[in-house]
């Protein structure tokens, strides 16, 4: 569980409910934030635009997609390079076919899968091409996910308006014919902005960026597993596949690798 994403979630909750509460003071306003109508014409409105925008194969995935920026990933960029630097120390003193048996120990097949093809003995410059094509399509599925969030967050705000316009009109109408409804439709007016510029601000935007960075991390981790793959199949020595390696890290993750290093 991605801490950050529940905390984060649960104090914009909070803030609201302070703001309607007048500081806690009065959680009878709550009800005159509740209007069914206003929500109905907000969620299901961008709901239905977003069915009209993708298709259904991708909205089946929309839930797997959210779970994800709210659980904590498992990469580690410094862990993997310390994998890999073992294992190109094991394939220059023992052989590479001595890497076989530590393959079924790998939870992750991305790695497992690289050094298969390290153990295979293929071409670097094909392994290159074989493992970018792999992670290009991967870039793929994860812009598709993030897709549909981006538009969730335009959709939000816009059906937000059109229930506003919607408020409106029942208010200019009941100037007419009930001016004892003008109070109510202006309330739909009012409720409908705010109901889309929650949905966009506190869940769809956030979770969108959430899934962009998470995207981002997971591509530079995928990016150091390539590189490892192709010196160790140009034979490099551990020093190098190190040193090269850690050209990925942040310059305190790299301090922080040269500390354990000189501690070990």
């Amino acid at each position: 569980m991605d801490v950050g994403s529940v905390v984060g979630l649960l104090l914009g909750a909070f803030a609201l409910v302070f703001g309607m509460t007048a500081n806690l003071t009065n959680f009878g306003n709550l009800k005159f934030f509740v209007d069914p109508a206003s929500f109905a014409v907000v969620m299901f409105g961008t709901i239905a635009s977003t069915f009209i925008t993708f298709p259904m194969s991708q909205m089946k995935t929309t839930f797997a997609v959210a779970k994800n920026a709210f659980v904590e990933p498992t990469f580690s960029n410094m862990e993997l390079i310390k994998q890999l630097v073992n294992f190109a120390n094991i394939a220059r003193v023992e052989g590479v076919l001595q890497l076989e048996s530590r393959l079924e120990d790998l939870t992750d097949d991305f790695l497992s899968r690289s050094m298969t093809i390290v153990v295979n003995g293929m071409d670097s410059g094909e392994a290159r091409v074989l493992l970018e094509n792999e992670l290009s399509f991967v870039d793929e599925r994860h812009s598709a996910g993030q897709d549909i969030f981006d538009y969730l967050n335009k959709y939000s705000p816009a059906f937000g308006m059109i229930g506003t316009l919607m408020g409106l009109v029942l208010m200019l109408q009941a100037m007419g014919d009930d001016p004892g409804g003008i109070g109510p439709a202006m309330a739909i007016a009012l409720i409908t902005t705010f109901y889309g510029a929650i949905l966009s601000n506190l869940l769809f935007t956030p979770i969108c960026s959430k899934l962009k960075m998470r995207h981002r991390n997971e591509m530079l981790y995928r990016q150091i597993t390539i590189e490892g793959t192709v010196l160790m199949l140009e034979a490099a020595n551990a020093r190098v596949v190190e040193g090269t390696l850690k050209g990925f890290l942040a310059p305190k993750e790299r301090e922080l690798m040269d500390a354990e290093a000189a501690a070990g």
